[in-house]
């Protein structure tokens, strides 16, 4: 079961490399700066926060700890795709499935999986390719920041997915984020 007191922290990640790229030197105008703080919170109030009792300590720490992770990591792409988008893509899948094979060595287990799971992580793990060189050819054409907002918008598309093709009922603050990111993609793409 996922805590969803922690998805909206893990959500936020994409904060880390809008501050980077600001601070690097970035210059987006003050609506676009508006709109990427609305789409940010708006995507943390999508994701479904718990607004009652509260998640704990350790899952609200290992949550900041993978929404960073997840930033650097887009910082990361977004820095080396002005040299080589592919091959940076192409070294972050080398060390990661480097640093698996090896853990699956120390550990003596593939973590339960099976050959007729191969199939269903080639189609995830070519998502995940597509989508990386997509937000490393944005933020060639653009700017970091702004693209790294963007990028943040995947909770909302997922939780109205959910919403429309599940039938899942959306809480109210959940409807609002949809909103305000919506909103801030808006502003972020009329500055």
């Amino acid at each position: 079961m996922i805590d969803a007191g922690v998805a909206p922290i893990a959500s936020m990640g994409a904060v880390v490399p809008v501050v980077l790229g600001i601070a690097g030197g970035e210059h987006p105008s003050w609506l676009q700066l508006v709109g990427i703080v609305l789409a940010l919170l708006g995507v943390a109030a999508a994701s479904g926060p718990e607004l009652s009792g509260g998640p704990g300590r350790r899952p609200v720490v290992l949550a900041a700890v993978a929404g960073c992770a997840f930033g650097l990591a887009l910082y990361a792409i977004g820095r080396g795709s002005h040299h080589n988008g592919v091959m940076t893509l192409v070294g972050m899948r080398a060390s990661t499935v480097s640093l698996f094979l090896l853990a699956a060595l120390v550990l003596r287990t593939t973590g339960g999986l099976q050959p007729r799971d191969l199939g269903p992580l080639a189609v995830v793990g070519i998502g995940d390719v597509v989508a990386n060189l997509m937000f490393a050819v944005s933020t060639t054409k653009g700017l970091l920041s702004i693209s790294s907002a963007l990028t943040s918008f995947y909770p909302v598309v997922t939780v109205m997915l959910a919403r429309w093709v599940l039938q899942e009922r959306l809480r109210a603050v959940q409807w609002a984020g949809v909103g305000l990111a919506l909103g801030g993609v808006a502003l972020i793409s009329a500055g």
